[in-house]
């Protein structure tokens, strides 16, 4: 899970600097790179719900 959060940090990095490289070429990249960090930060909502889910599993269980 740490590893695919990681991840998606690194990429959605990646593209945020290819949104302010391509501002100035052309929208088509940027609107791509926007693409890319919606499902990343999904990927990361995901994961942020089950450590929410783990973590309330571990105080009932105490």
């Amino acid at each position: 899970m740490q590893n695919q959060l990681r991840s998606s940090l690194t990429t959605i990095e990646k593209a945020m600097e290819h949104i302010e490289l391509d501002m100035p070429k052309a929208e088509k990249g940027v609107a791509k790179a926007a693409r890319r960090i919606r499902k990343e930060l999904q990927v990361i909502v995901k994961a942020c719900k089950a450590g929410r889910i783990a973590a309330l599993e571990v105080i009932k269980n105490k």
